[in-house]
């Protein structure tokens, strides 16, 4: 069985406009604005040092 991925008309990537009724309108507008909720991992790695040397230090 094989699968054509490129033949699909609309990739979900590509798509610049969803459709939501009121009530899923509402819950996505309430999931963007709930606080942030605390990401330790993602702290952790966006304060080490990076593996890729600086191509023009300050």
């Amino acid at each position: 069985m094989s699968h054509d991925y490129e033949s699909y008309p609309i990739r979900q990537s590509d798509r610049r406009s969803f459709r939501l009724d009121a009530e899923k309108w509402t819950a996505f507008m309430a999931a963007l604005e709930a606080p942030v909720g605390d990401l330790p991992r993602l702290k952790r790695l966006v304060n080490e040092p990076s593996i890729f040397p600086d191509p023009d230090p300050v």
